[in-house]
């Protein structure tokens, strides 16, 4: 096997093969000169100062397309909201939450509607509410008997019975459960059956939201009970 070999060629700075006895011939390797390196060199500046216009203008192009986002027409044109992508993202946050609040009040409102769809079913139907004042109980003369609530209610009939013979009972109105109004139209008188003394009417829209029985004359062993309706 015979060796490879290559001489420098001082004339033309080359290195050029050997021939060798036995005929064979090697490759003619070339060694670059200076202009090559410095043709190279010059090559290589240029292609990095092309690679460093072309990130400048990404960078502009870049620049650019934030300025159109935030212009008026969403193109560059007209004038600059001041509008960027992270003022985007922020008004996607905010309307997300939004979005939120707004469900929670949906499911707010669908109970408020649950609600006054059952009380209006309830008015529709009608609906009654008994309640029992006094039972072998007694009220001393012109004095006011406990408090009936008439919220959610219109309409409300008072009846019962006591010992006492003689006594004229007045509905009294308040809106505020302190100061009590008589009202001498809306009145009961006490009747005599068999021995027995009864007393009963029926009060219609009814606007005041609290109720009491205001009687002229001492009521022994009274019973006394209300109705209230829609």
């Amino acid at each position: 096997m015979s060796s490879r070999l290559l001489a420098f060629n001082p004339n033309d700075g080359h290195y050029e093969p050997l021939v060798l006895q036995n005929g064979t011939q090697y490759l003619y390797v070339t060694s670059p000169t200076l202009d090559d390196m410095l043709v190279d060199t010059d090559s290589c500046v240029s292609k990095l100062t092309d690679i460093s216009t072309n990130a400048s203008l990404t960078a502009s192009r870049c620049s650019n397309m934030q300025d159109w986002i935030g212009t008026s027409d969403g193109s560059g044109g007209g004038a600059k909201t001041g509008v960027n992508i992270d003022s985007i993202k922020t008004l996607l946050t905010t309307q997300a939450t939004h979005n939120t609040n707004l469900l929670t009040k949906n499911t707010e409102i669908d109970t408020a509607l649950d609600s006054i769809d059952t009380k209006m079913t309830s008015l529709t139907t009608g609906s009654n509410t008994h309640q029992n004042l006094y039972s072998g109980g007694a009220l001393s003369a012109h004095t006011f008997s406990t408090t009936i609530d008439m919220s959610n209610h219109r309409s409300i009939s008072v009846f019962g019975k006591t010992t006492s013979t003689s006594g004229t009972l007045y509905m009294a109105y308040s809106t505020d459960n302190v100061n009590y109004y008589v009202a001498s139209s809306d009145s009961m008188y006490i009747l005599n059956l068999n021995s027995v003394y009864y007393f009963g009417k029926n009060f219609s829209n009814v606007g005041s939201k609290y109720v009491r029985i205001y009687t002229t004359d001492a009521l022994a062993d009274l019973y006394l009970s209300v109705s209230m309706k829609n």
